[in-house]
């Protein structure tokens, strides 16, 4: 099971959120990109849905993002976090 209060996972949903306000798209913009309703993105990036690694390259790929380099940083990010110990 994931816990969303997962410090890794916290992280992994704010750097996703500042990715897409990074690219001046508020979150009904970025739905409609991936034909999703607004509660989708809003439902990521409080924790409520997990995103898997295809997901994640589809919004990278609709925000034109290089995924290699946002990816590498997202590791870089989440494995300097304390793991939670279950």
């Amino acid at each position: 099971m994931i816990d969303k209060d997962d410090p890794r996972h916290i992280r992994l949903r704010e750097a996703l959120r500042d990715i897409r306000k990074g690219q001046g798209v508020t979150q009904k913009q970025l739905a409609e990109r991936l034909k999703k309703p607004q509660s989708h993105i809003s439902k990521i990036e409080n924790g409520d849905r997990n995103v898997d690694v295809v997901q994640l390259l589809v919004m990278l790929d609709v925000l034109n993002m290089d995924s290699d380099e946002v990816i590498v940083e997202l590791f870089r990010k989440i494995a300097n976090v304390q793991q939670v110990d279950y």
